[in-house]
């Protein structure tokens, strides 16, 4: 039975509340000087808190310049097949900080739509944006990449640094967070497994 020290469970935001089958839309911000009017709408950058809520006042000062170009805003809407059986229960999607990229962009999706609860820590970003971008150096004629774009998370934060956050937190162990971890998912060695059960039981 795991005790209160061993799991630290916090609730983050209300569970989501999206009726199955309908549309979901989730919007996204991107800032770079190289971003294509194409991606979505242009808008100012001093909108951000407009758009994005107050978080989107964590956003670094220096993005803020003219360097950066002006915000980017794309809203994405994801249809149900309109002769598909709706899924009518609760969606639970377990993340760490090793939900990287696609995984992030995925957990992005789950948050920003309400579509599933994220239970675990949060996630290792990159996963709002686009492809990076990569350059030779003149001299070493290495190789290097980098990101192409800043992306805002569905609520204004920046997702290279936060990440996506859980709904339900869970710390990790010292051990998940260096990565060592049961190839098996396990109830008895995976805290955020066993708190995402925990959860289902106490709210069925």
């Amino acid at each position: 039975m795991a005790t209160a020290g061993q799991i630290a469970l916090r609730r983050a935001c209300p569970p989501p509340d999206n009726p199955r089958g309908q549309e979901l839309r989730v919007r996204q911000g991107y800032l770079s000087a190289c971003v294509d009017a194409g991606w979505g709408e242009w808008v100012s950058r001093n909108r951000i808190e407009e758009l994005f809520g107050p978080a989107g006042g964590g956003i670094p000062d220096e993005v803020k310049t003219e360097q950066f170009g002006d915000l980017v805003v794309s809203t994405d809407a994801i249809e149900p097949e309109a002769d598909g059986a709706a899924y009518r229960g609760r969606i639970w999607v377990l993340t760490d900080c090793r939900s990287f990229s696609a995984a992030d962009s995925f957990a992005s999706f789950c948050r920003g739509t309400g579509w599933a609860t994220l239970v675990g820590c949060q996630t290792g970003g990159d996963g709002v944006g686009f492809n990076p971008a990569y350059v030779v150096l003149p001299h070493s004629r290495m190789v290097v990449g980098f990101a192409s774009v800043l992306g805002l998370n569905p609520d204004g934060t920046a997702n290279a640094q936060c990440g996506t956050l859980p709904d339900i937190w869970v710390r990790e162990s010292g051990l998940e967070v260096i990565g060592v971890r049961s190839s098996q998912p396990s109830v008895v060695t995976d805290r955020v497994l066993r708190a995402c059960l925990e959860e289902i039981r106490r709210t069925r």
